[in-house]
């Protein structure tokens, strides 16, 4: 586990009823577990100064949230029903605590600064991912494999594993798991496609060919994973987690247990990461 919670966590309770939150507590577990000891390695010289001003204030940021963070799962910890509130918004915060850093981390890489900008988000997904395909970092780590895996989504819609498998106490434990995280985030980005371009279904050829030009090509990283969580959590979709009515307290705490976990893991990368680029670019501050 990463240093906030230094104890094995127990399987998820039973006292819970939504298939969704066993779904998803696999999955973050799995995350969580894989994540541990997560290291990046800068594979390009990089050596020119560059402006540390510019990233002041997504590090306050980056800074600002951990410790939000921190208080929310101290006060859970004081009063475990308060968990339930918390877990909702536990993916929004985490993610940005996330995107802050990532942000920070490609201006030393790259020079770039499109997430301090307007689209930044979508910008520096786009930009993890192409730093990732194009080897410019790779990962060490307990599984360093799914961390350098680009994957598409007409590949991971394909996926099929056992009916129920994935709400089992321990599939977070099974070499599918991986494989159906990978499919939840193509469902999620299918349903945010369909969405923008105002497709309810697939009957219309029309349809069927933009799909095939425009969405089974679109590439992700199981690092996206922490933005689609973002994306289902500010909306609230009818399809996501109950905390309040379907998962119990205890459950709801687990659960952002495991979410901040894996954050902690990559965010403690990035972090390293940024350090080791500052100091080849001779900034010490």
């Amino acid at each position: 586990m990463s240093s906030f919670f230094p104890d094995n966590l127990p399987y998820f309770l039973s006292d819970s009823t939504s298939v969704m939150y066993k779904t998803h507590w696999n999955y973050i577990k799995y995350l969580n577990t894989s994540f541990l000891g997560i290291n990046i390695k800068i594979k390009i010289k990089v050596s020119s100064y560059l402006d540390p001003e510019k990233t002041k204030r997504f590090e306050k940021l980056a800074s600002i949230t951990k410790q939000n963070i921190e208080s929310e799962i101290h006060a859970c910890e004081q009063e475990t029903s308060y968990s339930s509130v918390v877990a909702p918004w536990i993916p929004v915060k985490c993610y940005y605590r996330i995107y802050y850093l990532e942000s920070i981390f490609l201006y030393y890489l790259l020079g770039s600064e499109a997430g301090f900008k307007n689209g930044g988000h979508t910008k520096v997904r786009g930009s993890i991912r192409k730093i990732i395909e194009e080897g410019v970092i790779n990962f060490e780590g307990l599984n360093p494999d799914i961390f350098s895996e680009i994957d598409n989504w007409e590949n991971a819609s394909s996926f099929t594993t056992t009916s129920g498998s994935n709400i089992s106490g321990n599939y977070f434990q099974h070499p599918d798991c991986r494989h159906s995280i990978r499919k939840k985030i193509a469902e999620y980005i299918k349903i945010d496609w369909m969405q923008k371009k105002g497709i309810i279904n697939f009957r219309k050829k029309v349809n069927k060919d933009l799909r095939d030009i425009e969405l089974k090509p679109k590439k992700f990283t199981i690092f996206d994973y922490f933005y689609w969580m973002r994306i289902k959590a500010n909306y609230r979709d009818v399809d996501f987690l109950d905390f309040e009515n379907e998962v119990s307290a205890r459950d709801s705490f687990e659960y952002i247990k495991e979410f901040v976990g894996a954050t902690e893991s990559y965010a403690s990368a990035l972090e390293n990461a940024i350090i080791t680029l500052k100091q080849s670019r001779s900034i010490t501050n």
